[in-house]
């Protein structure tokens, strides 16, 4: 739409406002799976406690201990919820959790502009905001001084802060890099 200035002006139409709430929901909903996956994961990766013997029954099922039937528990509430999730890595379930955590992150600042300054255009940021999330979380991969737990391992917290600050801040982060791309190559 252009305005009486003859620029380029962007409002939220149904259709848009509709297509963000969806896309909310369904990252929404991956982020959950998400974390539910990496906590079987971290489960199965935990050590055995070693002394413990008790036996336990549940369902007609016998279990060696709490841990055996903590991790009988996840895996059924994943095949309830999200089966798709059994396929997936720790490094991909990392990666899920930084794609939605910058993307609210890149949506919290949406609003929050508009809501600063009610003629401010919608942007994109939320795109950008995912994208910067798993950029910040790649180069944490890369990095792990960042978010180290004792032994090389990433703490799902740190990832998920991380990745919704870098999408909270994705434009300024956009604007600085491209500022030091200019400066560098002399466009």
């Amino acid at each position: 739409m252009i305005n009486k200035n003859g620029k380029w002006k962007r409002e939220l139409t149904m259709k848009q406002v509709v297509f963000r709430v969806c896309l909310a929901f369904i990252l929404g909903y991956i982020g959950f799976a998400a974390h539910g996956e990496l906590k079987l994961i971290r489960l199965l990766q935990k050590p055995l406690a070693g002394t413990e013997y008790n036996t336990i029954n549940s369902a007609n099922l016998s279990f060696y201990d709490s841990h055996e039937y903590g991790i009988y528990e996840e895996d059924l509430r994943r095949q309830q919820l999200h089966s798709w999730t059994e396929i997936l890595d720790e490094w991909q379930v990392f990666l899920l959790y930084s794609l939605v955590a910058g993307f609210f992150g890149g949506t919290v600042h949406d609003i929050r502009e508009k809501l600063r300054s009610p003629t401010a255009q919608w942007g994109y940021t939320y795109l950008l905001g995912a994208a910067m999330g798993v950029s910040l979380y790649v180069v944490s991969a890369l990095f792990p001084l960042v978010m180290i737990e004792g032994e090389p391992q990433l703490r799902p917290p740190s990832v998920a802060a991380l990745s919704f600050l870098g999408g909270l801040f994705a434009d300024l982060a956009w604007s600085q890099l491209r500022g030091q791309a200019e400066r560098v190559f002399g466009g």
